[in-house]
């Protein structure tokens, strides 16, 4: 019996990992938190000319950006920095991460505009299915964007794009995250997996009453 009980614990703890394996950040850097720049007079311009590689995780495909902390009352939507996708112009930035053709994910950020801003400012976003535009005039009023996309091969690449904007108005970014969502099959093995480890729990108390 002890063996059964080990058996169907171990069976649970392989479902609930498959899931927690599914659930895996696939974005370096989502918070743009590295490199620290709170030693800085409140923003770091990274030009994709001189230093497209300066934030850890992301490539400056055009243009330039800045990375944020606490600049004048800019608070970020989670952690202590934020991204303004325009340094002096408009700027663009990207990240390559693995995935498996076919599959679905979720990608989620928050999203706003430069603090200093008087007018809208506009991004487009697009990672393998997902072709989208952001836009906002609420200052940096953080908003929660959320969407599913299809990858179409083994690497995909999410890109941000500043279209319009100025200096100290461009879309501001944060906490951008990507994870896999499971296939049909792995909820089912979620769902036995915490089947499993619920039977064996009571089972087990079951014993103990018993003895």
């Amino acid at each position: 019996m002890r063996a059964f009980v080990k058996f169907t614990a171990t069976a649970a703890a392989f479902a609930l990992s498959a899931g927690a394996a599914n659930a895996a950040e696939l974005i370096v850097n989502g918070g743009f938190e590295m490199p620290d720049i709170s030693t800085n007079p409140g923003y770091v311009t990274f030009d994709a000319a001189g230093n497209p590689n300066g934030i850890d995780g992301w490539t400056v495909t055009s243009g330039n950006v800045d990375v944020v902390d606490h600049f004048n009352g800019g608070n970020a939507g989670e952690g202590n920095q934020w991204l303004d996708l325009v340094g002096t112009v408009n700027g663009s930035l990207s990240q390559s991460f693995a995935t498996t053709s076919g599959a679905t994910y979720t990608l989620t950020f928050l999203y706003g505009n430069n603090p200093y801003s008087t007018s809208t400012a506009t991004a487009t976003l697009s990672a393998g299915s997902l072709n989208d535009a952001i836009t906002s005039t609420s200052g940096l009023n953080f908003n929660v964007y959320s969407a599913q996309f299809t990858a179409s091969s083994a690497l995909t690449t999410l890109t941000f794009a500043n279209t319009v904007g100025a200096n100290q108005g461009g879309i501001a970014l944060d906490a951008v995250s990507i994870t896999a969502v499971p296939e049909p099959g792995e909820w089912a093995l979620m769902i036995a997996g915490f089947g499993i480890a619920g039977w064996a729990l009571r089972r087990r108390r079951r014993v103990a009453a018993f003895a």
